[in-house]
């Protein structure tokens, strides 16, 4: 088709060939908005936890790399061509700001200190919604699945506020979420979109390991607004994975895990080893289920690292380790752990000189039954090549240790 192009003079005579006018333009947009808002109504409620206690989560790798990423401290990250990046234990690398303009490294500083617990369980929520109901038209539109902040505050736990109904009764009414919690989760969730990812991805293709290059963004949201008689208050979310997603479907791919929805509720500033631990251990479940090998051990110092977990050396044995061991503790007693965890290389904690011994420890870390038995139900195909995701990852590590540049 031939475009017809106009000088300024014609142009002005004739704008709406050139370009629409400013209430053609709102009229758009105002569509637009109207279609979301009545997609986001549409949204069913969420089974009660009774009915679903598990909600499946994505497990790929660059959910693992951004998780790792984000719970790393400032210090963990490395410069490299003037900008920062964090190298997760897959071997992807995590970067900031975009694939042409990475964040400066002041500016990515100051975005690392605001990643948290709270960050990790937003991205984990709002992709098992979107994983969730990406196929159904109703709920999308472009790939992206609508998804209501009071939602994502429910799975949280996340208390709704409440007032005396009138004075001198007992009776209250909520009034909704509050407004510091709502933004909380879009704060997550803009620092969760200056994420990318990059490196190669291993993926079983017919029963063996193939490689793929990724570099993309980890997630896209939007936020949808609407007007009320206090002003305007959002409405809803559109959120979907970044591009990275594509090469692990078009190879048949689909990583998922089952989580208890207890997790989402560890309290993010209070329970924040508890949390850690639990959504590694989601992780490695997965992995594990591949062969059912769920009572394989782990050591210690694998499990803090995995975990992301610093150890606090200046009280390691008064405070640190008391407060691990009683984490794994609570994991057992809020149902996250099958069993009580069990170290099978008990530590003579007489001897003038243990701490090493502790952390070499190996402990037996199972899920629950359901958990277990949903796995065994629906195998998880092994390949022929290499023993475990996990080592493959690992042997790509060691080859490329030392000197490395990343590709692309």
């Amino acid at each position: 088709m031939k475009r017809l192009v106009l000088s300024p003079e014609q142009a002005a005579l004739f704008p709406s060939l050139e370009q629409p006018d400013d209430a053609q333009t709102e009229g758009s947009a105002a569509l637009k908005q109207q279609e979301h808002l009545e997609i986001i109504a549409r949204i069913p409620a969420l089974p009660s936890e009774e009915a679903s206690p598990w909600l499946s989560v994505m497990n790929y790798q660059p959910d693992q790399a951004i998780r790792q990423a984000t719970l790393a401290r400032a210090e963990q990250w490395q410069e490299e061509d003037a900008y920062l990046s964090y190298r997760a234990s897959n071997d992807l690398l995590v970067y900031l700001g975009n694939k042409k303009h990475p964040l400066p490294v002041e500016e990515a500083l100051n975005t690392i200190r605001r990643f948290s617990t709270s960050t990790v369980v937003t991205a984990r929520i709002v992709l098992a919604l979107w994983h969730l109901r990406r196929h159904e038209s109703q709920l999308t539109k472009n790939g992206s699945a609508a998804i209501r902040l009071d939602e994502v505050l429910a799975l949280r736990g996340v208390k709704k506020q409440s007032v005396i109904a009138y004075p001198g009764t007992e009776v209250r009414y909520s009034n909704g979420y509050r407004t510091e919690d709502k933004q909380a989760i879009l704060g997550d969730l803009s620092l969760l979109e200056l994420c990318f990812v990059r490196g190669k991805c291993t993926v079983c293709v017919n029963g063996r390991w193939q490689t793929f290059f990724v570099d993309s963004e980890y997630l896209h949201s939007s936020v949808v607004y609407r007007q009320t008689i206090w002003g305007e208050e959002v409405a809803g979310l559109f959120v979907n994975a970044g591009d990275w997603i594509n090469a692990y479907e078009e190879s048949g791919n689909s990583y998922i895990a089952e989580v208890e929805r207890t997790i989402f509720r560890l309290n993010p500033q209070n329970e924040q080893h508890e949390l850690r631990i639990a959504l590694f251990l989601t992780e490695r479940w997965r992995e594990q289920a591949r062969r059912q090998e769920f009572a394989a051990p782990i050591s210690m110092e694998q499990l803090l690292e995995e975990s992301v977990i610093p150890v606090d050396k200046k009280h390691f044995t008064d405070r640190f380790i008391p407060r691990i061991e009683d984490a794994l503790q609570q994991l057992y007693s809020k149902g996250i752990l099958g069993v009580p965890a069990r170290c099978l290389t008990p530590v003579d904690r007489s001897q003038t000189r243990w701490t090493k011994s502790w952390l070499a420890a190996q402990w037996v870390l199972l899920p629950p039954e359901d958990i277990i038995a949903y796995y065994r139900q629906r195998p998880i195909v092994t390949p022929t090549r290499l023993p475990s995701l996990h080592q493959a990852t690992r042997q790509i590590r060691r080859r490329t240790s030392g000197g490395r540049q990343e590709q692309g």
